[in-house]
């Protein structure tokens, strides 16, 4: 089975639409994987998925002129890794690497909104809808912190997809991870996989 890896930037309100992307072209080369690894765990992201209205609405009010494509964009951003996958496959198992981490989301949109400010209060230009997402986007990666190195979750991410891809039950799997757990530095993901002889292509989104 081949592991087929996307290293995504979770604040980049751009990185949803390269992951559809990425995702539609194995469908129509590949089909459907076996298995579709994300960095969540199911409830945080269901709670998450279910502040995006709210998101929307505090982005109206705190960022004037946006446009409803834009805030619709930047709406549907938030939690992308959870649910980009359904438009292309509805159906498939989805293995949620941060089952039962701990952690207060009821603010994440919130907590996203001063995020963004923050990113757009750096630019001497005012705020339009032709730049907007591509100014927010550079500072995300800019800004991008790398997680502890050998923290315990690359390991737990590592063993659940290990043991997921041993039922052997498809061509293949797909994973998508921060940028940092789909690198090779000594103890991320990525590199625990490979010591396990499993087979990664991996894409840097």
């Amino acid at each position: 089975m081949i592991l087929r890896v996307a290293g995504i930037h979770h604040f980049d309100p751009t990185c949803r639409q390269q992951l559809l992307e990425w995702l539609r072209s194995y469908s129509e080369s590949h089909g459907d994987p076996a298995f579709l690894a994300t960095e969540w765990d199911e409830q945080h992201f269901l709670q998450v998925k279910g502040q995006r209205d709210r998101f929307f609405n505090l982005l109206r009010d705190a960022i004037p002129g946006l446009s409803d494509e834009v805030l619709n964009t930047l709406k549907l951003s938030l939690g992308f890794e959870g649910d980009t996958h359904l438009e292309v496959f509805p159906d498939v198992e989805v293995l949620w690497l941060d089952q039962g981490r701990r952690g207060d989301v009821a603010l994440y949109a919130e907590d996203r909104l001063a995020m963004y400010r923050e990113f757009l209060a750096q630019e001497e230009a005012p705020v339009d809808n032709a730049n907007v997402l591509v100014r927010l986007s550079q500072s995300a990666r800019q800004t991008a912190e790398a997680p502890e190195a050998g923290g315990g979750r690359d390991g737990g991410f590592a063993n659940l997809i290990i043991e997921r891809a041993a039922k052997r039950d498809g061509d293949y799997g797909v994973i998508i991870v921060g940028g940092f757990h789909a690198g090779q530095q000594p103890g991320s993901m990525r590199s625990l996989l490979d010591e396990a002889k499993l087979t990664c292509e991996v894409t840097d989104l």
